[in-house]
């Protein structure tokens, strides 16, 4: 399936072609994006979690390392409708959140000024540290890490010191320092705590891709499949 656009020239004037309906762009770019992606590991709800994925990156090859933990896609569209609040690492993540769909609380304190008093006390990253102040937000929350490995190493660390469990994590961060061995550990950390989780093994990831995975739960929870 290929889109069509044609170029021609009028008066001197290169002239463009090309679809400008969003909705018809977006269901046509899930039928090429369904045409190209291997799916049949994954059930229905995976399934629009994995495409919107490969929508936001534009890589089909990306689904052979995404990885379900404890029905994660139902857990993840269950705590969207309740009032509990996601947990996000960085501000590109709850920044990419769409507001149309996602009504729960969300926050970031990466930029708090208490967090970036203390890393500068501890040593260690603001990201790390701001994962700290999710504690009195932790029980059944969603949490979302989206680009620092060290946040989803903290909060493995947070929750065995805790005892206090989350509705849903899903963890992608992105980068070649511990990035592929923090979804690691997040994914078998998981699976031995029975936490609903989401991940994507290997390097690859970021902040629009897990903001991805929360806004394609946000919308079926609206009814809208591909």
């Amino acid at each position: 399936m290929t889109t069509n656009i044609t170029i021609f020239i009028m008066n001197n004037v290169m002239q463009l072609e090309y679809e400008k309906n969003p909705q018809a762009i977006e269901q046509q770019s899930f039928e090429i994006i369904r045409s190209l992606t291997t799916l049949d590991d994954f059930d229905h709800h995976e399934q629009q979690i994995a495409m919107r994925m490969v929508h936001t990156c534009g890589d089909p090859h990306i689904v052979k390392n995404l990885r379900f933990i404890c029905n994660a896609s139902q857990a993840l569209m269950n705590a969207l409708k309740q009032d509990t609040p996601i947990l996000c690492d960085v501000e590109m993540l709850a920044s990419g959140l769409s507001k149309q769909y996602v009504n729960n609380s969300v926050k970031c304190f990466l930029n708090d000024e208490n967090t970036k008093h203390q890393a500068k006390i501890s040593g260690e990253s603001r990201c790390m540290t701001a994962v700290n102040a999710w504690t009195h937000y932790l029980q059944n929350s969603i949490c979302a890490i989206g680009n620092a490995p060290t946040a989803a190493f903290r909060l493995i660390e947070l929750i065995n010191q805790t005892g206090i469990k989350p509705a849903c994590i899903v963890a992608i961060p992105v980068g070649f320092v511990g990035a592929k061995e923090s979804k690691q550990a997040i994914h078998d950390f998981c699976q031995k705590e029975e936490i609903p989780a989401i991940t994507l093994l290997g390097h690859a990831g970021g902040s629009a891709i897990t903001a991805a995975v929360i806004n394609a739960a946000a919308r079926m929870n609206w009814q809208i499949y591909y």
